[in-house]
């Protein structure tokens, strides 16, 4: 990944909403909790921290896009609030692309297809940055029913969806072997410890099943 970040402060114009595939996976994250008998829990997470309101309790990771800030990381928690953030309870981080351009003899056309190449390799990096803040927050949940999760995260995953990527094969070494574009049932097992038979089972929770053929 070729990215920098600053930490910066909001202010009154300030606009902050979920990137799109930030959203989803915090949505699945969620079902899991409730799927999991924690929507109590849930419930009660605003009255551990509400009243904490000058204590850093949120640590984000956002981009900067068509005028409003995307959160890219740190959302993938119960503790975490979109409605409320703010300079006195977060620490906010924002990222950008480290990749320069040399716009030196070229053309108007050349200029804007090296433009375009950059900013399709930093979506990229943004998808890829999304994904492994989200394997590292799912890798450390206690849940007794993680595996609800999986079959939505293979679809946003995979690699005819938009969001596609190869970070799974670096995370879990696929590369040598046969590289997959999305995280396999297998992999997905082993990161949340748990067998491909308990993750069907959990899926058939949710009034269907899904049997997946990669090894």
């Amino acid at each position: 990944m070729k990215l920098s970040a600053k930490t910066i402060s909001l202010n009154s114009n300030s606009t902050v909403k979920l990137h799109p595939l930030a959203s989803r996976l915090h949505q699945v994250l969620i079902k899991a909790y409730i799927s999991s008998d924690k929507s109590t829990y849930l419930k009660n997470v605003p009255n551990y921290f509400g009243s904490r309101v000058e204590i850093p309790i949120h640590n984000i990771s956002v981009i900067f896009k068509d005028g409003s800030y995307e959160i890219i990381g740190g959302c993938f928690s119960p503790i975490f609030d979109l409605n409320d953030i703010s300079n006195e309870n977060t620490v906010i981080l924002s990222y950008t692309t480290s990749q320069g351009h040399d716009t030196k003899n070229k053309t108007d056309e050349q200029v804007k297809r090296v433009k375009k190449r950059i900013q399709d390799k930093f979506d990229q990096d943004v998808i890829d940055f999304i994904y492994m803040d989200y394997i590292r927050a799912i890798s450390i949940l206690s849940l007794s029913k993680p595996g609800v999760m999986y079959s939505e995260i293979r679809e946003l995953s995979q690699a005819k969806s938009k969001y596609s990527s190869a970070v799974w094969n670096e995370i879990f070494g696929n590369e040598d072997e046969s590289p997959i574009n999305y995280l396999s049932q297998k992999d997905f097992s082993m990161l949340i410890g748990k067998t491909r038979g308990t993750v069907n089972n959990h899926n058939k929770l949710k009034g269907f099943t899904y049997q997946a053929k990669d090894s």
